[in-house]
């Protein structure tokens, strides 16, 4: 099998367990150098608030966003958005490679530290010809992740971040909406927004100003990507 990345070719090395027990073979989807190649945030040489690689503690963008009357929200992400991570992030989202989904869903799952008294809501998805949700399938499966509490406008409905500048993104409407019947879901629960990617943060924040019109709880965002 080759990698899904640099297609170098991967060689797989059984285990003598593996081998009497007739274990069927684990698809690897990354070669060990590509894997080794991606950048954790080291949060000591980044902002606090949203993970972005920086020498002060809150970086210009969040310093601006504190100027505003936003949701304060704080996010916390594994890796650094670079060449790399944006290479997977194509073949994941935009070449529909689902099985790609699974080299960081232990890491991810763990990252977010699920707990009984957090609600995880991932961002929906806005692409239609997508026909998966890319930051649930980022996760493992978990009773306290609820995709049906937001939900993308019928307006908002493929209009897409990518094909958007930064001045263009900051500027969106508000997307989203909430499911009134799921209000009793939210009420009194500490929130967990997860996406793929914190690019400028206002995705993010569109749906914590929207969950915070309904409860008084503190909410946070993870991605797997800043």
């Amino acid at each position: 099998m080759n990698c899904k990345l640099c297609e170098k070719y991967i060689a797989t090395q059984l285990v003598p367990w593996e081998i009497i027990l007739w274990q069927p073979l684990k698809k690897t989807q990354l070669c060990r150098e590509c894997w080794q190649s991606f950048t954790k945030i080291n949060y000591s040489k980044a902002c606090q608030i949203c993970g972005k690689k920086e020498n002060y503690k809150v970086c210009k963008d969040c310093q601006l966003w504190q100027t505003t009357a936003e949701y304060p929200l704080v996010n916390q992400s594994l890796y650094c958005y670079d060449a790399l991570m944006k290479k997977f992030m194509q073949k994941y989202k935009f070449e529909y490679d689902l099985e790609l989904a699974e080299v960081f869903k232990s890491e991810f799952t763990q990252f977010l530290k699920i707990t009984n008294n957090a609600l995880v809501i991932p961002i929906p998805q806005r692409a239609q010809k997508r026909k998966f949700n890319q930051v649930r399938n980022l996760m493992k499966n978990n009773k306290r992740i609820k995709n049906s509490i937001l939900f993308v406008k019928k307006e908002a409905i493929d209009k897409l971040q990518v094909n958007l500048n930064r001045q263009e993104r900051l500027q969106t409407s508000q997307p989203f909406d909430i499911d009134k019947q799921e209000l009793n879901k939210v009420q009194f629960e500490r929130i967990i927004l997860i996406d793929d990617i914190y690019t400028t943060g206002r995705t993010l924040r569109h749906a914590a100003n929207l969950l915070a019109q309904y409860t008084t709880k503190p909410i946070i965002a993870k991605t797997l990507a800043r």
